[in-house]
C-alpha cells in the first residue's frame, strides 16, 4: 500500500468508507479500509498524494431521533469519519442488558466504541472525535476564545433546552392519551422554549453561530427539529412558527448537507 508523505503539510480532503481492498484481510467487523485523499500545502506546487490505509470504524450506539445521538451522528458525517450505526433496542431491553451496561452504566445513548475505547456523554464524544481525528473536517474553531464559546453554547443547550423539551416530550410523545397530559408541564415547557428560541436567534449570525458549522450548530439542530414534532401533537403550540429567520437558515444549511438524509430519523419520514 502507498504511504502518505509526512514531510509534506497536508489536510484531509475527504475520508470515505469504502469496501475493503481485496489485498487486505480484515476479520474484525469494526475495521474498514478508508481512502485518504490528501493534498499538498497550497503554494508548494505539488500534486495531490493518494494513499490507502486501514482506519478504525467507530461504532455508534444510538436511537433515531434522540437529540444527543443525532448530534454525534451529524458530527461524524460532517467530519467524514467512518462509522457503523448500531440502533439500540430500548423496547426490547437492550439498553438494560449486561453488554450495554458495560459500555454505559447509565443505560443511555449515544455511546461510541473506537477500537477498545468506549465513551458515552455526547459533549465528551464530540470533543474526543475532534481530537482523535484532527486532520478531518473541524467542528471546533482553531481560535481559543471562539472554541470556548462553542463549548459554552453546548452547555447552554444541554442545561436550558433539554429540561423544557423533556417536559413536552414526556407528555406529547410518551402519553398517547391527551387526557393524561400534564397541562402545567406543557405550559411551562412551551414558555421556556419560546424564550430559548429568542435567545438563539440573537446569537446566530447569518446561518450559523460562527460562520463555519461547528459542534454548537449540530448540538442545537436536533432540538429545533423536534419543535415541529411537538406541534404535530398539539398544533396550538406554534413552536415551529416561532423559529426566527436566522435560526431557520441555520436549520436549512444543515439540512442541505449531502449527508443529512443519512441521519434523518426514518420513523419521521
Amino acid at each position: 500500500m502507498g504511504s502518505v508523505n509526512r514531510d509534506t503539510t497536508r489536510r484531509i480532503e475527504s475520508v470515505e468508507e469504502r469496501s475493503p481492498d481485496p489485498r487486505v484481510n480484515l476479520t474484525q467487523s469494526h475495521f474498514s479500509v478508508g481512502w485518504l485523499r490528501t493534498k499538498s500545502a497550497i503554494g508548494l506546487g505539488l500534486e495531490p498524494n493518494f494513499s490507502w490505509r486501514i482506519i478504525m470504524t467507530v461504532e455508534l450506539y444510538y436511537l433515531p431521533g434522540s437529540p444527543y445521538a443525532w448530534r454525534v451522528q451529524l458530527c461524524l458525517e460532517h467530519k467524514g469519519v467512518p462509522y457503523s450505526p448500531k440502533k439500540v433496542d430500548f423496547g426490547g431491553g437492550e439498553a438494560k442488558s449486561d453488554a450495554f451496561l458495560e459500555m454505559n452504566p447509565r443505560s443511555k445513548v449515544p455511546v461510541i466504541r473506537d477500537g477498545s475505547f468506549t465513551l458515552y456523554e455526547s459533549a465528551a464524544i464530540l470533543e474526543y472525535l475532534e481530537e482523535r481525528y484532527p486532520e478531518a473536517k473541524k467542528i471546533y474553531p482553531e481560535n481559543l476564545e471562539t472554541r470556548a464559546q462553542v463549548r459554552r453554547l453546548i452547555c447552554e443547550i444541554d442545561n436550558y433546552w433539554f429540561p423544557p423539551a423533556m417536559l413536552l416530550a414526556q407528555n406529547l410523545y410518551f402519553k398517547s392519551d391527551p387526557a393524561e397530559w400534564n397541562e402545567a408541564e406543557i405550559a411551562s415547557g412551551h414558555e421556556a422554549l419560546l424564550g430559548e428560541l429568542r435567545y438563539v436567534e440573537s446569537r446566530v449570525q447569518a446561518d450559523s453561530f460562527f460562520g463555519e458549522l461547528t459542534a454548537a450548530d449540530f448540538a442545537l439542530y436536533p432540538f429545533l427539529a423536534h419543535l415541529g414534532r411537538y406541534d404535530m401533537r398539539r398544533p396550538s403550540l406554534g413552536l415551529g412558527d416561532a423559529i426566527g429567520p436566522k435560526t431557520r437558515k441555520l436549520m436549512a444549511r444543515i439540512e442541505a448537507q449531502p449527508y443529512f438524509d443519512t441521519t434523518f430519523p426514518p420513523h419521521w419520514k
